[in-house]
């Protein structure tokens, strides 16, 4: 009886593919990077919206507070001839000429030092509306605290913008806009103008755009 050989090899039938489930897959695949896409344009457009927010809010800032330096630049030439006089009557009358110059919702002080001793702050002359001791001493470490590269005290020469917020009571009372000198023989005196009106007070001057 003859002997049975094995096949060299056996030939497997051929695999065919599904075409319903190649194209399940690339389906699946397209699904997936739309969904990637969506994800990635709602994270990336709050970024957008937020620093083009940001930028034209700086913008508007550096106009008000250039606008609020060149304010104080013409008060305080307005006032030099009274400074100048440096005596009782001058003085009476800088007073007066304070309340002319302050606006609605805007702050103005001058502040006399020693031209001996121009790099303290001095001590308040006229203001409006009037402060009390104590709401002119949390300016006073204000202006001590705040970084103000635009005065030369050496000099009392300058005008400077601050953009500085005064906590008050029940918040924000105040925002430090600007602050110029005015030098005369015997004294350095410190122009300083603020704002109180509740716009200012609810926008971004004097803290981060996000809050």
């Amino acid at each position: 009886m003859a002997a049975r050989t094995a096949p060299d090899s056996i030939a497997l039938p051929a695999m065919r593919s599904d075409p319903a489930s190649g194209a399940a897959r690339k389906a699946t695949r397209g699904a997936t990077w739309r969904l990637a896409l969506l994800l990635l344009a709602f994270i990336a457009l709050p970024l957008v919206l937020y620093e083009s927010f940001r930028a034209a809010d700086a913008e508007k800032r550096a106009i008000v507070l250039s606008t609020t330096q060149a304010q104080v630049d013409l008060i305080a030439a307005g006032l030099r001839p009274l400074l100048d006089r440096d005596d009782t009557a001058a003085v009476e009358r800088l007073d007066d000429a304070v309340r002319a110059l302050a606006a609605e919702g805007r702050t103005l002080r001058v502040i006399r030092a020693p031209r001996q001793a121009a790099h303290e702050l001095g001590f308040l002359v006229a203001a409006h509306p009037a402060a009390s001791e104590a709401e002119f001493a949390a300016i006073r470490t204000k202006l001590r605290d705040a970084e103000l590269a635009g005065l030369d005290r050496a000099t009392c020469k300058g005008s400077t913008a601050i953009e500085a917020r005064v906590a008050g009571a029940g918040g924000d009372s105040e925002i430090l806009a600007a602050a110029a000198l005015v030098a005369t023989p015997g004294s350095c005196w410190t122009i300083l103008i603020g704002w109180m009106s509740a716009p200012f007070l609810a926008s971004s001057l004097g803290r981060p755009y996000w809050r």
